[in-house]
């Protein structure tokens, strides 16, 4: 069997790590606290989610509690701000 080059895992747990992070920005209004079996669920590759998971909190994108996960201020701020950069009044005020 031929063997895949390293740089395909890496591209999945690159997209893994956006799947995840998009996941839970997406749902905050709805669910802010998700258990990782449930994040786990909504992925392809339960092993490769599993590192996403350990990476994004490594990095402050997500908090883990015990068996819970959620979505940090931080991203949650960048995830605003690069959605809506704002208008030009926001930034200076009349």
């Amino acid at each position: 069997m031929e063997q895949l080059p390293d740089y395909v895992d890496i591209l999945a747990a690159s997209r893994m790590e956006w799947e995840i992070l998009q996941l839970l920005l997406l749902s905050n209004d709805d669910k802010r606290i998700w258990r990782i079996e449930e994040v786990l669920d909504e992925t392809a590759d339960p092993v490769v989610a599993l590192d996403a998971l350990s990476v994004l909190s490594e990095v402050g994108l997500i908090g883990r509690r015990g068996d819970f996960v959620v979505i940090t201020t931080a991203a949650l701020c960048f995830h605003q701000l690069s959605t809506d950069p704002g208008r030009p009044g926001w930034i200076r005020a009349k």
